[in-house]
């Protein structure tokens, strides 16, 4: 048996099951998962030329700070 995203081969079932549910075979699905949405996340993004122009906006909008009263 051949894990697919650790590239790894396991001569029983057993310890390919194993491996399965260890965790640096979960936390490699996770980062798998993240690097396919960063990739959908930059195709969104490249939808948009100009970039310049929402961070104007966003930059525009008022933030609450952090306020202290004295008594």
């Amino acid at each position: 048996m051949e894990c697919t995203i650790c590239e790894r081969r396991f001569n029983s079932l057993s310890s390919f099951y194993r491996h399965n549910w260890s965790d640096k075979h979960l936390l490699m699905c996770q980062i798998k998962e993240y690097e396919r949405e960063i990739k959908v996340l930059e195709r969104k993004l490249a939808q948009y030329p100009n970039i310049s122009d929402i961070e104007s906006q966003i930059m525009q909008i008022p933030r609450l700070e952090k306020c202290v009263t004295y008594a």
